[in-house]
């Protein structure tokens, strides 16, 4: 195989050439004595971030001794075997001794390369990993220790350059991993935040200010059909990540007369698939259809449709629609049985300012989601230039990248 030319000062190596391989394994489950230890035993399930510094599940000593083999700090952990393959190959670094799982390779760097500068540099090449994963056989894919081990790895031949292109990379990292924290933090905080406001808490403290009634009480369902004539632009469906999109063409009927209008502020669902929250109000200016087996509904004047939008976000919504249903496999719930959940509803006003305290807490975590996917974009540039040579770090970085 043809590889492109190196960069002044750089080598190429198959990765076997730069680390050993360690297999895991997994302790008996019925010994109790080897479980609950203080050692660390990485499963795919562990391996969401790129520095590991724990697990889920830890060992004891004896489990060790009789379920695998553990590698340092600074060693890689590569999961080789397992469904998350079919979509990505998870690369990890080590913070500390590590056991791990029968599907996790460890690869312990024997000193050519620096460990963080090797695990940056796989972690870009994913893409062509994912490429050697094998899903023959059950299909579950199985990145195999063969293909790892020749897989092709440049690198610069200086030290000081690989610790100073992995310390830049590294500070990408921080404001990425501070980003993430405080979106998960923000999100903890949305949700004790609802539950204050639609919890049985909230409706004890609020019940002289507000009434016990059934959501079909303010809320009606609406079978207008399209007898206005729009086209086949205007069919819309419903999903749980998205709300309401344009429906494929493919899938849109010939007769679209039958199709449900959606006004504006309505909502509308799958009958079938509101248990998995495929449910969403009509965000447009315009009226739009959807397809004839959906459900639609409004809200009367008792019922802010924001308020409504929040509302079947939270544990109240969640927990009836779980508990409903008429089916055992599939679960269908119409409106005549949506209707009969028993909502405690503060007046039109409070109803208002609720909704407009929780848009503005999906206003910022949209703005850090925004901020975090930007952070990301602009470390995969510099990966791909700093990682492939393309861009040198200056000289000036180098001595303070080897010292970090």
């Amino acid at each position: 195989m043809e590889h492109a030319p190196l960069p002044r000062g750089w080598q190429r190596h198959e990765l076997g050439e730069l680390v050993s391989f360690a297999s895991g394994g997994t302790p008996s489950k019925e010994k109790a004595d080897y479980w609950n230890g203080d050692i660390p035993w990485v499963t795919a399930k562990d391996m969401k971030t790129f520095e590991l510094t724990s697990s889920e599940l830890k060992i004891t000593p004896d489990g060790l001794r009789h379920g695998g083999r553990t590698v340092p700090a600074n060693s890689l952990l590569v999961l080789v075997r397992g469904m998350t393959l079919m979509k990505d190959v998870p690369i990890c670094l080590t913070a500390r001794e590590m056991a791990f799982n029968q599907d996790v390779r460890g690869l312990q760097v024997k000193g050519k390369v620096e460990p963080r500068f090797l695990a940056y540099a796989l972690v870009a090449q994913k893409e062509q990993l994912r490429g050697l994963v094998n899903i023959a056989g059950h299909g579950t894919g199985r990145l195999s220790t063969e293909a790892l081990a020749e897989h092709p790895i440049i690198f610069p031949a200086s030290r000081e350059e690989q610790s100073a292109i992995a310390a830049v990379l590294s500070a990408w990292d921080r404001p990425i991993g501070q980003t993430t924290a405080l979106i998960a933090a923000k999100a903890r905080l949305k949700q004790g935040l609802m539950q204050q406001l639609f919890g049985e808490a909230a409706h004890s403290q609020r019940q002289l200010e507000s009434k016990l009634c059934h959501l079909g009480d303010v809320a009606a369902e609406s079978t207008r059909r399209n007898v206005g004539g729009l086209d086949a632009e205007a069919v819309y469906s419903v999903t749980k990540a998205n709300g309401m999109v344009p429906m494929h063409e493919d899938i849109v009927g010939s007769d679209i007369t039958r199709y449900k209008l959606v006004r504006p502020k309505a909502f509308a669902y799958n009958p079938m698939r509101i248990n998995i929250g495929s449910i969403a109000r009509w965000e447009g200016g315009s009226e739009v259809l959807v397809s004839p087996d959906y459900v639609v509904f409004e809200c009367s004047a008792e019922l802010d449709p924001d308020y409504l939008n929040h509302f079947r976000r939270g544990h109240v919504w969640d927990s009836y629609v779980k508990r409903s249903g008429d089916g055992s496999v599939r679960v269908r719930i119409y409106f005549d049985h949506l209707s009969r959940m028993r909502i405690r509803l503060p007046g039109i006003q409070e109803q208002r300012r609720i909704a407009k305290v929780l848009d503005a807490a999906n206003a910022e975590l949209r703005l850090l989601e925004r901020k975090l996917k930007a952070l990301k974009q602009q470390k995969r540039g510099l990966m791909q230039q700093l990682l492939t040579g393309q861009v040198r770090v200056p000289k000036s970085l180098l001595k303070k990248g080897a010292q970090s």
